[in-house]
C-alpha cells in the first residue's frame, strides 16, 4: 500500500521576515477541508515539539485581522501535492503533558473575501464573462482559476459598490468557489480536465462506496493527488453498481504524518453523479499544478 508520507508546511514571515518551513521529525496531525460550496475552505493543523522561537515567528492572533500571511500544506509519498493554501488565521500553542502542542487554522481565501471591496461601473455592452474576470482580477492575494461558460451581457449600465466576492456570486448564479487561492465558476456539470485517477482496491479505496441521491462518498488512504472539480473514476469489488466516473465536489484529508508515532492518513471525496442534477459532464478547462518536489 502507500508508504513513507511526508509533508511541508510553509507559513508566511510576518512584516517582511523569512517564512517559516516546518517538516518531519515533527509530527504533525491535520484535517482539510475543501469542496466547491459556498463555505470557506479551512485547514485545522497541529504541530508537536516545536521550537520557543519558532512558535513566537508563527503565533497570530484571531482577533488580528490586519495582516495576510500565506499558509501552503504540501503532503505526500515520493512527491509532494498542494493540498491547501489559505491564510492565516490563527496560531497559538498549549501544553498537553510532556507535548507542546501549536494549533494553526488557516482560510482559504477568507482575508481578500473580508477586505476586497469593488466600486465600478460596466458600460451597456459588456459581457458578464469580463465582468466576472475584472471583479477576480480585483483580489489582492486569490488568482483566477478555471471559469466555465457565463453567458449574456449588459443592457444597460451596471454599477457594482460593495463586497467583490457578493457581487461574483450575484454574477455567476452563485457558481463560484475557491480552492487553493483560485476563484472558480464552474457551473454543476462542467469538469476540470486532468490525470484521470481511479481509485479501487489496489490504489487505496478503503470503504464501500455510499450513495445519497445525487450524490456518492468514498474514503480512500491519503491520496493528495485529487483536487476540486475534476473528474475521478471508482471501482468497487462490493459494490460494482457504483463504478463508474465522478466529479469531485469535496474533499476531507485528514491524519497524522510523523516519524515518532503510527498514524493512519485518509482521505474522504463527495462526487457527484452525472446526470442526476446539472446534465452530462462538459470539461471546461485543465487543472492548475501543484507544486512538487522530489524526497
Amino acid at each position: 500500500m502507500k508508504f513513507g508520507r511526508r509533508y511541508r508546511l510553509t507559513i508566511e514571515g510576518a512584516d517582511g521576515a523569512s517564512d517559516v518551513v516546518i517538516e518531519l521529525p515533527f509530527t504533525m496531525k491535520f484535517n482539510i477541508q475543501r469542496s466547491s460550496f459556498a463555505t470557506i475552505n479551512s485547514a485545522s493543523i497541529q504541530i508537536f515539539n516545536l521550537s520557543l522561537e519558532t512558535r513566537d515567528l508563527i503565533f497570530k492572533d484571531r482577533f488580528d485581522f490586519n495582516f495576510y500571511r500565506r499558509v501552503t500544506l504540501e503532503a505526500g509519498y515520493s512527491e509532494l501535492e498542494v493540498i491547501f493554501t489559505g491564510s492565516l488565521y490563527v496560531a497559538n500553542s498549549v501544553r498537553q503533558g510532556v507535548d507542546v502542542i501549536t494549533n494553526i487554522i488557516a482560510r482559504d481565501g477568507m482575508y481578500d473575501v473580508l477586505n476586497t471591496n469593488t466600486f465600478k461601473t460596466y458600460a451597456a455592452g459588456t459581457t458578464i464573462r469580463d465582468v466576472v474576470t475584472d471583479l477576480i482580477g480585483g483580489f489582492p492575494n486569490l488568482q483566477q482559476g478555471e471559469i466555465g461558460v457565463i453567458d449574456g451581457d449588459f443592457k444597460r449600465g451596471v454599477s457594482i459598490n460593495g463586497s467583490t466576492y457578493d457581487a461574483l456570486n450575484t454574477y455567476t448564479n452563485n457558481q463560484v468557489f475557491i480552492d487553493n487561492e483560485l476563484v472558480y465558476a464552474l457551473n454543476g456539470n462542467e469538469v476540470i480536465e486532468g490525470d484521470l485517477l481511479v481509485l479501487n482496491a489496489d490504489t487505496g479505496l478503503l470503504e464501500t462506496p455510499k450513495r445519497d441521491d445525487a450524490f456518492i462518498v468514498v474514503t480512500s488512504l491519503f491520496e493528495p493527488r485529487v483536487t476540486i472539480g475534476q473528474m475521478i473514476e471508482i471501482q468497487s469489488v462490493i459494490a460494482p453498481i457504483y463504478d463508474g466516473q465522478y466529479k469531485v465536489i469535496g474533499i476531507q484529508h485528514e491524519g497524522t504524518i510523523s516519524e515518532a508515532v503510527g498514524g493512519q492518513c485518509t482521505s474522504s471525496f463527495n462526487l457527484l453523479v452525472e446526470g442526476q442534477l446539472y446534465g452530462k459532464f462538459v470539461t471546461v478547462g485543465t487543472i492548475t499544478a501543484t507544486s512538487r518536489s522530489e524526497p
